[in-house]
């Protein structure tokens, strides 16, 4: 069968035909061609930005991740440190709460300590007290001599007979045998004189010895007593006749000395173991009971 030829498109007719439409055509291929290679740049220049900004936003989120891990790790830093210091006051407030009833504890026992040492003191207040009297008891019978010299030799049988010259001396009648005891107390051993205590037979003869001293000192203002009224001869010192007071009332008259110096108080005595203030002449007398009563007359001549 013979080959069969097949016609030209019309648009190949038309070209052959027509010249110019030839190149029409062939320009439109031509710009049809570099479109399309301007369009594959356009893709490939897309493409590389893509790209650029895939990485750069990889970067971005790996830098954010980064930072949010950091966070992340300080945030449970943070919270560790809390928990650790939640636990710490925890124990604080245990041990403020163990401190605090110790200390309310420590509070109780010094309120009963406080209120025991009350009661202790006023035990001891109170045995002062007996004692003070037992003392003053003992000694109501007895007068003291101060300052009376030591004499190498002496005896007990000498001290009997210095008190009994002193008594004879000052005009009171009494026999040896109403001295009941004479002794020194005891003083320090280079002292050249200390104290006698004679012990008489009753707190009336103790009365006529002390009034004799008063009217003798009245009666001799320039010649006080001195040893030789008490049968020491050779020797002139002064001696000085008293009660012999309680440790308690010495030290009240002591007191009561230095306010009435101090104060404006022109008489201080003792009697009966008692010590008395009198701020002038026809002035009530005061009764001095303990040294609280004289701190009180400070302040209120203050």
């Amino acid at each position: 069968m013979p080959k069969m030829l097949r016609s030209p498109p019309c648009d190949t007719l038309r070209i052959a035909s027509n010249p110019e439409l030839a190149s029409n055509i062939t320009q439109r291929e031509n710009k049809r061609r570099r479109t399309s290679d301007a369009d594959s740049e356009t893709e490939i220049v897309s493409t590389d930005a893509i790209n650029e900004l895939k990485t750069m936003l990889e970067t971005f989120v790996n830098i954010q991740n980064t930072r949010l891990d950091n966070i992340e790790k300080k945030l449970a830093l943070v919270t560790n440190q809390n928990v650790i210091i939640q636990q710490t006051n925890s124990e604080i407030e245990k041990s403020i709460n163990f401190v605090s009833d110790r200390i309310d504890n420590l509070q109780k026992d010094v309120s009963n300590i406080e209120k025991d040492r009350k009661a202790l003191e006023s035990q001891i207040n109170t045995i002062n007290t007996k004692f003070d009297a037992l003392e003053k008891y003992i000694r109501k019978t007895s007068i003291e001599i101060r300052n009376v010299p030591k004499i190498r030799g002496e005896n007990r049988e000498t001290l009997f007979k210095y008190a009994h010259t002193l008594i004879t001396n000052l005009n009171v009648s009494m026999e040896q045998k109403n001295l009941r005891d004479v002794y020194r107390l005891p003083s320090k051993a280079d002292a050249t004189s200390s104290t006698i205590v004679a012990e008489l037979g009753s707190s009336l003869h103790r009365s006529q010895v002390i009034d004799a001293v008063k009217r003798y000192t009245k009666d001799n203002p320039k010649d006080s007593l001195n040893c030789n009224h008490m049968g020491i001869m050779n020797v002139k010192s002064s001696i000085y006749v008293s009660e012999h007071l309680t440790t308690k009332s010495k030290r009240l008259y002591f007191l009561a000395r230095d306010i009435a110096k101090t104060m404006g108080y022109s008489y201080y005595w003792t009697s009966n173991d008692n010590v008395y203030l009198r701020r002038k002449e026809g002035d009530p007398h005061i009764l001095i009971r303990n040294e609280s009563q004289l701190s009180e007359l400070k302040i209120l001549s203050d």
